[in-house]
């Protein structure tokens, strides 16, 4: 019998299209999507050394290289230690403003007991 409709909507099929998408599920969840431990670790201590990273992944995904998802991870990942390197910096800039205005933590406690 001639079927008119193609293999995903065809009611011949659903069996096997079943049996498709469960394999489908199993192969995919067999292991985590990782490099290979002899993956060299590359610095990450500033804004550069992370953008190289990205770049680099993005690459290493455009060739089929690395898993999609591991690239996910490390860009979610890259995106958290991006806020950290940001926020030392910033930290230290305040904490030098407050000393210089005299605005130490002393300072601070004895206005917050003045108020009460």
């Amino acid at each position: 019998m001639n079927d008119r409709f193609c293999f995903f909507h065809s009611a011949v099929t659903a069996a096997d299209r079943g049996r498709a998408r469960r394999a489908g599920g199993v192969a995919r969840s067999w292991g985590a999507a990782v490099l290979p431990s002899d993956t060299q670790d590359l610095p990450l201590h500033n804004t550069d050394d992370v953008c190289a990273l990205l770049a680099e992944s993005i690459n290493q995904v455009r060739r089929g290289q690395i898993d999609p998802r591991v690239a996910n991870a490390m860009g979610y990942l890259a995106s958290i230690l991006l806020g950290a390197l940001q926020q030392g910096p910033l930290e230290e800039r305040l904490q030098r403003l407050e000393e210089t205005l005299g605005l130490g933590k002393g300072h601070v406690e004895s206005n917050t007991t003045k108020q009460n």
